[in-house]
């Protein structure tokens, strides 16, 4: 969705992307259109783009991405998406169907205040704790803030905690493939 960058970190050229398909009525979405607008991935992922241009996402409502969801979980085992930093109704939209939720952050003060609002919301919003998932990435090799106060501040374990790998990720991210493909090595 708005501001999503699968495609470019898995170096898929962005033909078609949610704007396009948002161009076009949610009642008139088929699985054989969703698909078209699915980009490939050399490793058999498929991405649906987001707009190329920031105003563009304005154009993706609710009901788009309900659709998409509606065919996409039908046909797929897995779906991630890379959603904004915000609880507008597009991103409620698929955080009310996801089955886990996977909550990236980093050990620095800022990260760990976003974290905590986000947690407060999903409770609002009553998520079951059981569908969080929290990962601490450390992107920083020393003077990050311990997990101990992490997790006390954030009332919650952090479930992955990512290491710190000054070359591995950025190797993958200008290459255009997944991390977890080994290609970076």
């Amino acid at each position: 969705l708005a501001g999503g960058h699968a495609a470019l970190l898995l170096n898929v050229p962005s033909k078609v992307t949610w704007a396009d398909l948002a161009r076009v009525k949610p009642a008139d979405y088929d699985p054989r259109f969703v698909e078209q607008h699915l980009l490939a991935h050399a490793s058999g992922a498929r991405v649906l783009s987001a707009p190329i241009h920031v105003q563009d996402a304005d154009l993706v409502a609710a009901e788009h991405v309900t659709a998409v969801l509606n065919f996409v979980q039908t046909s797929y085992d897995y779906i991630v998406s890379d959603l904004p930093h915000d609880f507008r109704d597009t991103t409620l939209a698929v955080l009310d169907r996801a089955t886990m939720i996977l909550m990236p952050f980093t050990p620095e003060l800022a990260s760990v205040r976003s974290a905590v609002a986000a947690l407060e919301v999903f409770r609002a919003l009553h998520y079951p704790d059981e569908q969080l998932r929290l990962i601490l990435n450390r992107t920083f090799p020393k003077n990050d803030l311990p997990q101990a106060e992490i997790e006390k501040a954030l009332k919650h374990n952090v479930d992955l905690v990512l290491p710190y790998d000054k070359d591995y990720l950025v190797q993958a991210i200008n290459r255009g493939e997944p991390v977890t493909s080994g290609a970076a090595d």
